[in-house]
């Protein structure tokens, strides 16, 4: 009886424990209140730790979220810190918790992001809006297509001068009334949504393409200029193209120019859908002559691609030749395709260190399946020897 009633206030003094180490987050006191109108974040407005997301913004996220397509949603103004006016500030923006689609917005501050080759494609997007004189502007659009984004987002309830800018909501509704391509779709109370047209799939095909090849990949500008004249820019490094490029040198134009394929009617038609975030299967007809695949997803080493063949994946990729994963537009993940008697064909792009999150996530499950068995073997032992 003395050893329960001794488990028991350990158990509750284990709990007492927890709850004065966690106070300021149960309590909502993790940021002190100041009375000092120039200390810290207080000097531009009152930051709240328990908040209330506006209904606006809950029902944008409805509107958003019921949209079957794959899409990414571009976040103005530009800034390098997320703070509204209704409370909220933090590392990541608020709508990465409302939204299921992709968002697009400045990276900044330690870990919040590994570099990555959408990076530069992203800042060169926005120094077209902001800062290029109004006959560059014009790319904006065509940056945007490429990047799979779909709606701008335009916050009026962001603290745009939070640092002392000057990119107001006004000024960034002039910048794209100037847009040709780019209508305004939707207004939720301080959220509008401007949509754009002629938008990329995330998954693409195409027989024609660009390639660009040498020691560095192309600049955002350059791929913006060729992806809008002649499509998809491909960027192959010399080794890759020493590898296998050359055998493709019937159908492939030296570097930098454009590569036709020699079958010109042609055209792949794709298909795809989503099983995850790091798996997709996609269907293609019209698809015996040679192509670029695309994943208008991040590039990453990780992403693989395979043929199908009667509906399941081989373990050898069949007609994705050997060192064909290439950056696409300056970030996008591609693949070049080999010629098959077949018009019908399936692939598959699973992004494979996601299988390190699953060994771990079944060996964390084992571990404590077998520690609760031991613990339980272990009192019935203890139970009989009594």
């Amino acid at each position: 009886m003395r050893r329960q009633t001794r488990g028991l206030y350990l158990l509750l003094g284990l709990f007492v424990a927890f709850v004065w180490y966690n106070y300021p987050f149960i309590a909502g006191k993790m940021f002190a209140d100041s009375d000092d109108p120039d200390s810290g974040f207080f000097h531009r407005y009152h930051l709240s730790y328990h908040i209330r997301i506006p209904d606006y913004a809950q029902n944008a996220a409805q509107w958003i979220n019921s949209q079957p397509d794959l899409f990414r949603i571009l976040l103005l103004p530009d800034k390098k810190t997320n703070v509204y006016d209704w409370g909220f500030g933090g590392a990541g923006d608020v709508t990465l918790e409302l939204f299921n689609k992709g968002i697009m917005f400045r990276q900044y501050g330690e870990g919040m992001a590994p570099p990555s080759s959408i990076e530069d494609v992203y800042n060169y997007a926005i120094s077209l809006l902001y800062e290029r004189p109004a006959e560059q502007r014009s790319r904006f659009i065509d940056v945007l297509r490429m990047l799979n984004v779909k709606y701008i987002l335009l916050r009026s309830d962001f603290v745009y001068d939070f640092y002392g800018d000057n990119d107001s909501p006004a000024f960034l509704r002039s910048r794209l009334r100037e847009q040709t391509g780019i209508t305004r779709s939707k207004r939720f109370g301080k959220w509008e949504f401007y949509e754009i047209s002629g938008v990329a799939s995330r998954v693409q095909a195409f027989n024609a393409y660009t390639i660009w090849t040498g020691p560095t990949g192309p600049t955002p500008e350059a791929v913006a200029g060729l992806a809008a004249a002649t499509g998809p820019v491909v960027y192959m490094s010399p080794k890759q193209y020493a590898r296998w490029g050359q055998g493709l040198s019937a159908k492939m134009e030296p570097s930098k120019a454009q590569h036709k394929n020699n079958r010109q009617n042609c055209r792949p038609d794709t298909r795809f859908q989503q099983m995850s975030s790091t798996h997709y299967r996609v269907t293609i007809e019209q698809a015996a002559c040679s192509f670029l695949l695309i994943l208008n997803s991040s590039y990453h080493a990780g992403w693989q691609a395979f043929e199908s063949g009667a509906g399941r994946r081989q373990d050898t990729p069949v007609h994705i030749q050997a060192g064909s994963h290439v950056i696409v537009n300056g970030y996008a993940n591609g693949w070049l395709v080999g010629e098959s008697e077949q018009p019908h064909r399936e692939f598959e792009f699973e992004y494979r260190p996601q299988d390190f999150v699953r060994y771990g996530t079944l060996i964390s499950i084992v571990v404590v399946c077998s520690m609760v068995l031991a613990w339980i073997i272990w009192r019935a032992m203890r139970a009989r020897r009594s």
